[in-house]
């Protein structure tokens, strides 16, 4: 998989600024690097946050509003979960998803310890539900989806992007999620 260096590189010159972006996901680890960075180029993004997320998270969207402020761009906010149908978006969800030139799904369950059947719901069935909201929104952009190195399971040695299904073992849940969601997107 390209390391996080040669990401960078391809979203950078992939996107222009003003072009907007809509992000599952952003207010986790990952999430908020890659919305700082869009922030930076002058990216205006749409961020799903889930309900009540805004008060759990709102040092992070504070942080991520002023980044805006200073670059001269904008950073919204539409209520949206992994877990229902079409991520639960509004019409102005589905708007702002329409109007995005780049959709980056980074939302997912981390978490080894929870049950199989909430991670495989969350991630799976999540994946499902992004889809189906790009089609009803006739997103035209770019899918970036984030995926993991869990797709490779129990490989040994190097394990590539255009390595999918090589007969590895999955040792639980988040792994077969993970490889799943993959799938889903490809």
């Amino acid at each position: 998989m390209p390391g996080i260096l040669q990401a960078r590189t391809v979203y950078s010159t992939a996107m222009t600024s003003r072009q907007a972006a809509f992000v599952t996901g952003g207010t986790g680890l990952v999430g908020r690097a890659v919305v700082e960075r869009l922030l930076e180029r002058g990216v205006p993004v749409g961020l799903m946050l889930r309900s009540g997320s805004d008060e759990r998270r709102a040092d992070a969207l504070t942080k991520l509003n002023e980044v805006a402020r200073v670059h001269d761009t904008s950073l919204s906010y539409v209520s949206g979960d992994l877990n229902d149908a079409d991520l639960g978006l509004s019409a102005e969800g589905i708007a702002a998803l329409s109007q995005a030139a780049h959709c980056f799904h980074i939302a997912a369950l981390y978490d080894l310890e929870a049950p199989a059947d909430l991670t495989e719901k969350t991630n799976i069935e999540g994946t499902k539900h992004l889809v189906s909201a790009l089609r009803k929104a006739s997103f035209r952009g770019r899918l970036h989806h984030v995926s993991s190195i869990a797709v490779a399971g129990d490989y040994t040695g190097t394990f590539t992007e255009s390595m999918f299904e090589e007969g590895q073992k999955l040792p639980d849940a988040y792994h077969r999620s993970k490889l799943e969601s993959e799938r889903i997107v490809r």
